[in-house]
């Protein structure tokens, strides 16, 4: 078996599996909060309505819907 060096790396995440690891892998990473978030929701404050028009808006804004 030969190998050839690799100039691209790729991630798999296992999504929807039963006992993948994904808590685990999840738990294991640091969450670094954005420093200058698109978009803040303070839910506690706004219907769900609200909320998903809110959401919504970032896209429509950019021109992505």
């Amino acid at each position: 078996m030969t190998t050839t060096p690799r100039t691209r790396g790729a991630t798999v995440w296992p999504t929807g599996l039963p006992s993948a690891g994904k808590t685990t892998i999840a738990r294991l990473l640091p969450y670094e909060p954005p420093s200058d978030p698109s978009l803040v929701l303070p839910t506690q404050h706004q219907s769900p309505q609200e909320s998903a028009d809110a959401v919504y808006s970032v896209p429509a804004e950019r021109g992505l819907v």
